[in-house]
């Protein structure tokens, strides 16, 4: 069953909020300003993404279209992805 399914039988969707701060100690400490607009850019872009995700979701419960493809800037989030995984393995 995938998000169509559950769209078309009604189900509420779950949400929940993963946040990472992948940063020197001193940049916590030292640029807390800078990393408080940075977590401000993120949070608006997410908060973007969602009310983007929620108007599509509500357009195929519609019925209005059987598909939405989108990703015009998905290289760029799998470049994130990839790198934020990088990282954490290199960290661990």
């Amino acid at each position: 069953a995938g998000v169509k399914d559950a769209l078309r039988l009604g189900c509420a969707a779950v949400g929940f909020t993963i946040t990472y701060v992948v940063a020197e100690p001193a940049i916590l400490t030292d640029d807390r300003p800078g990393l408080e607009q940075d977590t401000d850019f993120v949070d608006r872009g997410a908060a973007e993404d969602r009310a983007m995700v929620e108007s599509i979701q509500r357009g195929m419960a519609s019925g209005a279209n059987e598909v939405f493809e989108f990703g015009l800037f998905e290289a760029a989030i799998v470049h994130l992805h990839r790198n934020l995984h990088a990282l954490i393995e290199d960290a661990a």
